[in-house]
């Protein structure tokens, strides 16, 4: 089991090595949770693209990607390798 605070930032990379880009964020189903701590959550999605920190700040349009969590084949030291053939979009 991973934290999300691990996965954020991670680098994506498809299975044949191409760099698509960082984590930037998780999705799951239902509704946030505020206060409490749940022991496990299940990310559906992963948020991710070739942003830079200063688009981001600037609030500039960047492109997002995403993928559906089942397309992550491994996780290793701060990237992720997944099959672009289950990109949800």
């Amino acid at each position: 089991m991973e934290k999300i605070t691990d996965i954020l930032g991670a680098q994506v990379f498809s299975e044949d090595g191409q760099y698509l880009g960082r984590v930037f964020d998780l999705r799951s189903q239902g509704e946030p949770e505020h206060g409490s701590n749940t022991e496990e959550r299940v990310v559906t999605e992963v948020l991710y693209g070739k942003t830079s920190l200063w688009e981001r700040l600037t609030l500039r349009k960047t492109v997002v990607q995403r993928l559906a969590w089942e397309s992550v084949k491994t996780l290793d030291h701060k990237s992720l390798f997944v099959n672009m053939n289950r990109s949800t979009g």
